[in-house]
């Protein structure tokens, strides 16, 4: 089997766009669900509050690990109150 090579020159590739997940609606879920302050979220995190804040109150998202841990926080939250969270995506934009 030949691999075959990405070529920039290709225009007739369509483009893909990749959902992006709403973190906001994540975040305000979880707080639902477990009655979490925003300051007892971040400490769940692992970040500071103000982090956080930025976070739910403007165009800031998390990156790397603390993405990760907020789905393994989304995780924990859905075995220990046996729900389950739907994971939202952001509209194109």
């Amino acid at each position: 089997m030949e691999l075959q090579t990405y070529n920039s020159a290709m225009t007739d590739t369509p483009i893909v766009p990749i959902p992006q997940v709403d973190i906001v609606a994540l975040c305000k879920v979880i707080e639902k669900i477990t009655r979490y302050t925003q300051k007892q979220m971040a400490q769940r995190l692992g970040v500071d509050l103000s982090t956080y804040e930025r976070w739910r109150f403007t165009d800031r998202e998390p990156k790397g690990n603390a993405v990760a841990r907020l789905f393994v926080l989304r995780e924990e939250i859905e075995k220990e109150y046996k729900v389950s969270i739907p994971i939202t995506y952001k509209e194109n934009q």
